[in-house]
């Protein structure tokens, strides 16, 4: 059957693009003894190689994590501590999860680990030119976070079999004592920084005291107790009477502006007084002033008024009893303002006395306030520092389980290198090609 020609189909169409099947078969069937020689022999060179290839062997071991940033204190109890530097990064679970696997990579934390297998190398006399940490990571430690967990897988190959598991050990307490020195760290940097806070702040709150009594003295003022202030103000002005003795708890300011509120309150009482006819009112006057009351004034008034009302049921207001006893009470209304008035005024003069001396020239109480409140600013922070160094050894105290394995180091039965069976289909296939390369050549020539 004449074969199709798809050149009058196609114009572009070359016959030199189309390869020739039967040609190729008629190639390989040609040179089947030499192309069999190359793979024959390439076959046994490759298991030669692959026999005298030592093996290589892994041990594998898997850790969990903890989740919570390394350089962040583990614990709740120092969420309200404030301390500069020691606040934390703002980063997610996985990208911390990501720095700690880098951390956990790094020769800051394998370098131990590398160092043990120097040593067990050493003690072989094995060749170790060129053998670093880098290569050393690179061609036989293998760590990866299984995704999606706080899982981290570690496995570990070498040639010499007993040395896998004793590495892995290492590795294994490296990182569980790893775990630890992030909190132990931290709580050295956060003690240290609180110790030296708490000196700063009791040499402040000392000189600050200091100078707010240097300067009280200097005034003739006293120590204010600004936490007692507001409660010995209202009892200032709960109390009618004013004495020396509220200066030691309450602000110095207020004692004369109270004392001015007396006076002025005393000033409308006397003109009221003076003003006042009315037994009835004049009895009530008088029943609060205590000196009146314990000299008896008010009441001998009162009797006079009983008197008079059992008279006046006899007799009419002309008769000489009842005449005689109006006279007397007017003589007791008069007393009665007199003393009154006499004890509001020397009341008055006490009070003036006190507003003059709570008097200060202009500026001196702003400025012993802001001595105060400055001291009693250091006081605070001190005593706050103390409580957050408190809490700090508190949780110092507690201890916590390291990094958990889950899995314990394990070494795999079989080796995982190399593998003969690929090593040995790679020879034949190159055993192969370099058979036809070699046939190909032949026949051109």
């Amino acid at each position: 059957m004449e074969e199709p020609n798809f050149s009058k189909y196609n114009p572009d169409y070359d016959d030199s693009e189309v390869i020739d099947i039967k040609d190729l078969f008629n190639f390989l069937v040609r040179n089947r003894l030499v192309i069999a020689s190359f793979t024959i022999v390439f076959l046994l060179l490759s298991i030669i190689y692959s026999a005298f290839k030592k093996n290589t062997w892994e041990g594998r071991f898997q850790i969990v994590l903890d989740p919570k940033p390394a350089n962040q204190i583990p614990f709740n109890l120092l969420d309200n501590v404030k301390i500069p530097g020691f606040s934390g990064f703002n980063m997610s679970k996985s990208s911390s999860l990501a720095t700690e696997v880098a951390i956990l990579e790094s020769p800051f934390v394998l370098m131990p680990a590398f160092d043990f297998v120097m040593d067990k190398k050493n003690q072989i006399k094995k060749d170790l030119f060129n053998y670093n940490f880098s290569n050393w990571k690179k061609s036989s430690l293998l760590i990866e976070l299984e995704k999606g967990t706080t899982v981290l897988n570690i496995a570990y190959r070498d040639k010499d079999k007993s040395i896998i598991k004793p590495v892995l050990t290492k590795i294994s307490k490296i990182y569980q004592d790893y775990s630890g020195q992030t909190k132990k760290r931290k709580f050295v940097l956060a003690n240290d920084y609180l110790q030296k806070q708490i000196s700063l702040f009791k040499s402040k709150s000392f000189e600050s005291i200091r100078s707010a009594q240097q300067y009280a003295i200097e005034q003739d003022l006293r120590i204010l107790d600004l936490n007692n202030d507001r409660n010995q103000t209202r009892k200032i002005e709960e109390n009618s009477e004013l004495s020396s003795s509220v200066l030691s708890n309450i602000g110095i300011e207020n004692v004369r502006v109270s004392a001015a509120n007396k006076i002025r309150n005393i000033d409308i009482q006397i003109a009221q007084i003076q003003e006042l006819n009315d037994v009835k009112q004049l009895q009530y006057i008088g029943s609060t002033i205590p000196g009146l009351v314990k000299e008896g004034l008010p009441q001998i008034l009162e009797t006079i008024e009983t008197n008079l009302i059992e008279l006046r049921s006899k007799y009419t207001d002309k008769d000489k009893s009842i005449i005689r006893l109006l006279e007397k009470r007017d003589l007791y209304i008069d007393l009665l303002k007199e003393r009154s008035i006499g004890y509001l005024k020397a009341d008055k003069m006490s009070t003036e006395a006190l507003m003059l001396s709570a008097m200060r020239p202009k500026g001196v109480l702003l400025k012993y306030k802001e001595l105060m409140r400055e001291a009693n600013r250091d006081e605070n922070m001190l005593i706050e520092l103390e409580n957050q160094l408190k809490i700090l050894n508190l949780e110092k105290a507690r201890t916590e389980d390291p990094w958990k394995l889950i899995t314990k180091p394990t070494l795999k039965e079989d080796p995982v290198a190399p593998n003969r069976i690929s090593i040995s289909l790679f020879g034949i296939v190159l055993g192969f090609a370099v058979g036809c390369l070699v046939s190909f050549i032949r026949e051109k020539k």
